[in-house]
């Protein structure tokens, strides 16, 4: 039962994929965000047009893993009008000590090249972040 109950946990946490020479289990990937890395920072987050979600997450971080296909989701229905990206903390340990980013999930809010706002620990709920773009995207008309 221990087990079980373990097995269902990762599971859950985890998509199944099949590979042509062996099985695995391999962690949810972004698709409708943009990667970000330390060398298209600037070009796709500080010159974007559109305001910018930074999603900044860890592949360790459970909260990060069922954030993840929320944002994504979220990010397919608001695409025209907001930009969505994501980060790995692990990879970018420069852009997370200039930016002081000690949690994951932490969501950050550009717009004109400027930080106007973050949010850590995030809740993954289709809501919760539809209401943080709302918000977003009414807050970035007002400038």
């Amino acid at each position: 039962m221990f087990l079980k109950k373990h097995v269902l946990s990762f599971l859950c946490l985890s998509i199944l994929t099949l590979t042509p020479d062996l099985y695995s289990i391999k962690k949810y990937t972004p698709q409708a965000s943009t990667v970000i890395t330390k060398a298209n920072f600037e070009q796709e987050i500080l010159q974007s047009n559109l305001p910018v979600l930074l999603k900044v997450s860890a592949t360790w971080c459970p909260p990060c893993q069922r954030l993840a296909p929320v944002f994504e989701e979220v990010a397919l229905q608001y695409q025209d009008q907001c930009k969505f990206a994501s980060l790995d903390f692990d990879s970018n340990p420069d852009f997370i000590a200039e930016h002081n980013i000690d949690s994951v999930p932490t969501i950050m809010l550009y717009f004109k090249g400027k930080l106007l706002g973050r949010q850590a620990g995030c809740q993954p709920s289709i809501k919760a972040v539809q209401e943080l773009i709302k918000s977003a995207l009414k807050y970035c008309a007002q400038l």
